[in-house]
């Protein structure tokens, strides 16, 4: 299932904003009912199976930011993370 939701929404990341992280990239993934419908008649699972894959999938996507004080707020670039590194 994992799969399938990589190769039919490859542009779905999540972008960082001072509300918290927002699901962003194809419109398809807003319609999260059509989607749980599809994924239940291809793989035959239940409801609940396939809202927690979805909820699994969507924290997985790479986490984006604007870039601050850009004069374009269309360009996005990987959120840091916090790393203890000793090189």
């Amino acid at each position: 299932m994992y799969r399938y939701l990589d190769e039919m929404y490859p542009n779905v990341f999540l972008k960082k904003t001072k509300f918290g992280n927002v699901l962003v990239g194809n419109d398809a993934i807003y319609y999260h009912t059509s989607i749980r419908n599809t994924m239940m008649s291809l793989f035959s699972c239940d409801k609940d199976e396939v809202d927690r894959v979805m909820k699994a999938w969507k924290m997985n996507r790479p986490l984006l930011k604007n870039i601050e004080n850009s004069t374009n707020p269309d360009v996005l670039v990987m959120a840091e993370t916090d790393t203890n590194s000793t090189l």
